[in-house]
């Protein structure tokens, strides 16, 4: 099972912030230099790809109202070039308002810069996992899943477990902590949940997900995810190039650029109205079938 164990957890790092956009399927380039460096960027952050970590609920919804057939187009849609045109279409506005364009180059150079050295530092971790080199980290990774078991065990008798934890400096743990409150990632844990319930279903298939989902399990799990982004971090960036990554974070233009996509998602239904139109373009251009289905079950539901 380990061999298959290992592909797997090294598979989770570069899934959680290292997979950039599939540019064999990008739209044509946009019409200005602001929009090429806007959607540089949300390609860069991944936006795209973490929504679609996140649409189940919303697929579900499409589903419930309009049924499978056109539930089934719209988690298409949600792959498709189209879709990410229509996320640069609803950033642009609080954008192009709130970031200059000199602030949007600084920061787009700053996220290659990290995000390049990152993707290069684990992809390099991926395809030499075996390497004595990184013989640490691959250890620390099968140790923790194997040793949910225990946590299980553990929860059944309302104790909590501690993860094996991965060794590195205070100084760069203390970074890595940083990074996980400045970056974002540390509020994605729910959401990457369901990976790493994957792993231990194929590894341990005796756990089942009422196991999983005691709290202390849980809580096991949330804090091995955490340790698993500052192990690959430590792989990733030596102490100083950390730091200077987390420096960025307190740029005037990563904080304008957080503020346009905070304004943007206070605007839910003018966003919402927004993303159906361009699903709608999306059906009618692929699969007009599907969007004449569609015209006819919203004449009815407006009759």
């Amino acid at each position: 099972m380990k061999k298959l164990l290992l592909p797997l957890l090294l598979l989770f790092p570069l899934y959680v912030a290292a997979k950039g956009a599939d540019t064999s399927a990008s739209p044509p380039a946009p019409s200005d230099t602001y929009r090429d460096s806007l959607a540089a960027l949300i390609s860069l952050n991944n936006t795209q790809q973490l929504l679609v970590m996140l649409a189940p609920t919303a697929a579900e919804q499409m589903d419930a109202r309009y049924g499978k057939i056109i539930g089934q187009a719209y988690r298409q849609y949600l792959h498709s070039p189209e879709f990410f045109l229509a996320l640069v279409d609803m950033y642009e506005p609080e954008c192009r308002r709130l970031l200059s364009p000199e602030e949007l180059n600084e920061l787009l150079r700053w996220t290659k810069s990290a995000m390049m050295t990152y993707r290069k530092s684990l992809a390099q971790l991926r395809s030499n996992a075996r390497h004595p080199s990184n013989e640490a980290i691959v250890t620390f990774m099968q140790d923790n899943v194997y040793r949910t078991e225990k946590a299980v065990k553990n929860a059944k008798k309302g104790k909590t477990t501690k993860i094996i934890p991965y060794k590195v400096s205070k100084s760069f743990r203390q970074e890595g902590e940083l990074f996980l409150l400045k970056s974002g990632m540390g509020d994605q844990m729910e959401t990457l949940y369901s990976f790493y319930t994957s792993i231990i279903f194929k590894e341990l298939p005796q756990i089942k997900q009422e196991d999983l989902n005691r709290p202390e399990v849980k809580q096991y799990l949330t804090d091995f995810m955490r340790e698993t982004i500052i192990a690959t971090l430590h792989k990733a960036y030596s102490l100083e190039s950390l730091q200077n990554c987390n420096r960025g974070f307190d740029s005037p233009a990563f904080t304008h650029y957080q503020e346009a996509v905070q304004r943007t998602m206070k605007q839910p239904l003018l966003i919402s109205l927004q993303e159906m139109a361009a699903f709608v373009y999306w059906l009618k251009r692929y699969q007009p079938e599907t969007a004449e289905q569609l015209e006819n079950l919203l004449s009815a539901q407006k009759n």
